[in-house]
């Protein structure tokens, strides 16, 4: 065991001292007494980053006296805005969190590109762990600077079997980045097509553009070869191809 005051002081360049070390190394069990979110926000590196933000994106939260709630994580940001909840939801440690997480409290913080905590959730996969879980409309209902969504990200990563009730191919259609592409234009290029609930038309392949003018089925083509996409397609898109051709 060793004492809160000796992990004080700089160990490395950039204000990291050996908490934040602890921290990320797992060690923070080992501090006697304990140590409680007080002390881990009064420790900061040069560009504001606490030993809380290590803390969360290296799953020591359930280490940490009393433990640590939603509302905790966001109260302090670094330089770009980010809150130790961004990082707790980009290594996929929102099960930590003390009472849970909803998506009002992922939604509540940004960056300074616009960027929230459940777009960092979305993009690792975790939004499994959200208390009471997220749909399609909580996915798609804020943005950052480049219109990318929450629902984008879950889309482009393959995670939308995590999203409550599922998405359909009009849903994955209504926000755009500002290249133009839709969630479901994205899906198309990744081979994510077969997890989107009920059918998905030509028409609607064809239709789903972005400011360049590239269709979706276009896209996965391109980025994937024709026998790529034709194992990944759902088999009704594909039967319905060979009747235009």
């Amino acid at each position: 065991m060793v004492r809160l005051d000796e992990l004080a002081g700089a160990f490395r360049p950039g204000g990291i001292t050996l908490l934040d070390e602890a921290a990320r190394a797992g060690w923070l069990s080992q501090v006697e007494g304990g140590v409680s979110v007080a002390q881990l926000v009064a420790v900061k590196t040069d560009d504001g980053v606490t030993a809380l933000h290590t803390a969360a994106r290296h799953g020591q939260l359930h280490h940490v006296k009393d433990g640590v709630t939603a509302e905790q994580l966001c109260s302090v940001a670094s330089d770009n805005g980010r809150t130790p909840l961004h990082w707790a939801a980009e290594s996929g440690f929102l099960y930590q969190v003390k009472g849970g997480v909803t998506v009002a409290q992922l939604t509540c913080v940004a960056t300074k590109t616009g960027d929230t905590p459940l777009h960092y959730a979305a993009l690792c996969g975790c939004i499994d762990q959200i208390t009471g879980g997220v749909t399609v409309e909580q996915l798609a209902s804020v943005a950052d600077d480049w219109k990318v969504t929450p629902l984008h990200h879950a889309a482009v990563m393959g995670h939308l079997p995590k999203v409550t009730g599922g998405a359909t191919a009009a849903e994955l259609n209504t926000v755009k980045d500002i290249h133009g592409r839709t969630p479901f234009f994205w899906m198309a290029s990744q081979g994510y097509l077969h997890q989107i609930k009920g059918e998905i038309t030509v028409g609607q392949l064809l239709r789903t553009k972005n400011n360049a003018g590239k269709n979706a089925l276009q896209m996965a083509i391109l980025g994937h070869g024709v026998l790529w996409v034709a194992k990944r397609l759902p088999r009704y898109v594909l039967n319905s191809l060979r009747q235009r051709n």
